[in-house]
């Protein structure tokens, strides 16, 4: 029972397209978590820059805060001595460090300048200004800021976040959050090296002070003529982790939804098939009953069913969705075309089902989409020739008449790439013609049941008759216009 059950599952066309629609929802799926993988990373790209660019700009803030007192204390006053002294210490209430400002007889052409001092006598930043003008000229302020206070500072600094900073000239270390490495030389793999490394740009590398991953930003700034190198460290583990987990939110969401509406479509179809067979069972019976009251009626039902089998033969529809199958993996394009044809066909069956009579017009469009599917089916070897007067086109054929025709050709010749099917549709004044090569296959028997019921419809509508016959090795077939 199983093995039944799972052979007519691999032999319906619905399990191949759920199949279709999976593998087309996880292609999808799949594209979209790159492309959000990618813009997330972008976005973290650019926060971390932005973090990392105002921590350097603090830290810059924080150099020149002193320098701009400095210039303050000597722009406001009249430069003697004693009120420079009284001025350092207005200044010093604020600032302890200002305190070290002392008097030098050095003289520079700068407007200020600011260098390290690393001996063994003293390890800081020394920063100077010319006084210019007063009882002071030419001489110099100066101002030494041990590294040891510019680190207490910094660490209790509440603007610096998210990142830890260093600070290095000469590729010596002036700040570092690991206090006893202040005034030792960078690690040559944290050195800033112009071949290999991009000022202004992240970097993924590994952190021995955090020993974790982290986002590095280089960057070099002239501060009091002097080169220094400054670095910002970001954490990279947090933001890898939420790449990551984003990506695998949106497949698991891809993963349950095509999961979801591959097991609502299947359902939905077994639920279709289960009525679907019912209503039928349901005309079958209405249908036999009828038959067993009335002859004529059995006689025209007979001939209607004749023809809907004509139209809605199995084999036709398992050859069109084969071929549709082949088409949708290697010309897409074609196989909506093909859709829509095969579409077209079955619509007009539908809309003819109760007609006796329909235009060449209607008939001759339905046996185009019926001659397109079956030269997709069959390639090169069918070609077709269609010479109808304009004048003819609204004239009256039994619906499926022309069709019956051509897949008479089709069903009685023998074709091959080098000798195809050729078929000419052409009319006369009061006849529609179609010949072809006559060619039949061998050791197949001829039914001849789909002209014969083509016969027996035209003489319930007309005392003109149907001709068939053979003439220059062609067979050709006439039916009259009503």
């Amino acid at each position: 029972m199983v093995k039944k059950l799972i052979i007519k599952l691999l032999k319906s066309p619905y399990f191949w397209t759920g199949i279709l629609l999976f593998s087309l929802v996880s292609v999808y799926s799949y594209h979209k978590e790159k492309q959000v993988e990618k813009d997330a990373s972008l976005k973290i790209e650019k926060m971390v820059q932005s973090i990392c660019i105002s921590n350097i700009s603090t830290f810059k803030t924080l150099l020149l805060h002193r320098t701009e007192q400095m210039k303050l204390i000597r722009d406001a006053l009249r430069f003697s001595e004693k009120d420079l002294q009284q001025a350092i210490v207005f200044f010093a209430q604020e600032d302890s460090l200002i305190r070290n400002l002392t008097i030098t007889d050095q003289n520079n052409n700068a407007d200020y300048l600011i260098k390290p001092i690393l001996n063994n006598a003293s390890k800081c930043i020394r920063i100077s200004i010319p006084t210019e003008t007063g009882s002071l000229q030419n001489k110099t302020l100066t101002l030494d800021i041990p590294l040891h206070d510019l680190h207490r500072e910094i660490a209790e600094n509440k603007s610096f976040s998210y990142a830890y900073l260093t600070l290095s000239h000469n590729n010596i270390y002036i700040f570092h959050p690991d206090e006893s490495k202040i005034g030792l030389p960078v690690e040559p793999k944290n050195q800033f090296n112009p071949a290999t490394d991009k000022e202004k740009t992240i970097t993924q590398v590994f952190s021995d002070y955090l020993s974790i991953p982290v986002d590095r930003y280089y960057e070099r700034a002239e501060i009091g003529g002097e080169i220094w190198t400054f670095t910002a460290n970001v954490p990279g583990i947090s933001f890898t982790e939420l790449v990551i987990n984003t990506r695998n939110a949106f497949v698991y969401m891809a993963l349950l939804a095509a999961a979801a509406f591959i097991v609502i479509f299947l359902l939905g179809i077994l639920h279709w098939q289960k009525e679907f067979l019912k209503r039928q069972q349901v005309q079958e019976e209405k249908i036999n009953l009828e038959l067993k009251n009335e002859y004529q009626k059995q006689q025209a039902l007979a001939t209607e069913l004749e023809q809907l089998k004509s139209g809605l033969n199995p084999h036709f529809l398992f050859n069109s969705l084969s071929s549709l199958k082949v088409l949708v993996s290697k010309q897409p394009d074609e196989a909506k075309n093909f859709a829509v044809a095969l579409s077209n066909l079955y619509r007009y069956l539908l809309k003819q089902e109760k007609c006796n009579l329909i235009s060449l017009h209607d008939e001759l469009k339905f046996t185009e989409d019926y001659i397109y599917l079956q030269q997709i089916r069959f390639s090169n070897r069918i070609n077709v020739k269609i010479n109808i007067d304009e004048n003819s086109l609204n004239k009256k054929v039994p619906p499926m008449a022309l069709q019956l025709l051509v897949e008479n050709c089709i069903k009685h010749t023998k074709m091959s790439g080098k000798q195809p099917l050729e078929i000419e549709i052409y009319t006369n004044s009061h006849y529609l013609i179609v010949k072809n090569n006559y060619n039949p296959p061998e050791n197949i028997p001829l039914s001849g049941k789909g002209l014969e019921n083509l016969i027996k419809r035209y003489s319930h509508l007309t005392v003109l008759s149907c001709t068939f016959h053979i003439k220059e090795n062609e067979f050709v077939a006439e039916i009259p216009f009503l």
